[in-house]
Formats: C-alpha cells, structure tokens, sequence
C-alpha cells in the first residue's frame, strides 16, 4: 500500500479518540500554543488511532509516548516555554 494511501485510510478510520498529559518541570506545565481553533493555549495532545496493543485494544500511554516523541523532535528547533501553575 502506497503512502498516500496508508495516509487516506488512516483518515477514514479516525474515530478522534485522543489522549492528553501534562509535563511538568518543577512548578511549571507546558502549554502549546494552537495555530488552528479553538485558539488558546493546550497540553500536549494526539490521536489515539495508529496506537493499538497486542489485542488490538487501543494503547493510550504509546499514543502518549508518541506524541512527546514528537514534541522533543520539536524541542530540538523551537524554544517551548513552560508556564507557572
């Protein structure tokens, strides 16, 4: 299966379930600015859907180590201010 087509069926099955986490440093939390709405500021957040466990069940804590996979990529070009709680 080509890319745009593993892309396209991966759409199709978006059923939006997310999983969220909070990342503190010390008595600070990060926040992500959203560019798209609802503008405001966010924890980071991500789909759920390509993440699944060995019986197929949906696997929130790899959806979540992904998606900070993907904020440390992130990191590396880009200063992520964190805000006092």
């Amino acid at each position: 299966m080509s890319e745009p087509e593993q892309k396209e069926k991966r759409i199709k099955s978006c059923d939006n379930t997310s999983v969220g986490m909070l990342v503190r440093k010390e008595d600070k939390v990060l926040l992500l600015e959203r560019m798209k709405p609802p503008y405001g500021f966010a924890p980071p957040a991500g789909h759920v859907d390509e993440d699944l466990t060995s019986t197929g069940k949906k696997d929130f804590e790899a959806a979540a180590r992904r998606e900070l996979h993907m904020l440390d990529y992130v990191r590396n070009r880009y200063q992520l201010n964190y805000i006092s709680i």
